[in-house]
């Protein structure tokens, strides 16, 4: 794994760190998919076929504790 460029959802530029990423996997119940994974394109579709986001991480959250973390995944802001 390498590091991310995201955009966060208020639309800044930020980096998701390699060792981030895998503490983060680490702690994860469910699965953690990136683009190139089994499974990917098939999680990353929504309903609207008008819609076609390719996400950088896909958390398949198992749980609250999930759901959680990922909401609180640091990132480095990079503006």
């Amino acid at each position: 794994m390498v590091d991310l460029r995201v955009t966060t959802l208020r639309g800044t530029d930020a980096m998701l760190r390699e060792g981030t990423i895998e503490e983060f996997k680490k702690g994860l119940r469910g699965q953690l998919l990136r683009s190139g994974d089994d499974g990917y394109d098939e999680a990353r579709k929504v309903w609207n076929a008008n819609i076609d986001k390719r996400r950088a991480l896909i958390a398949r959250c198992l749980g609250a504790s999930d759901v959680i973390g990922s909401v609180n995944l640091p990132v480095t802001t990079t503006s």
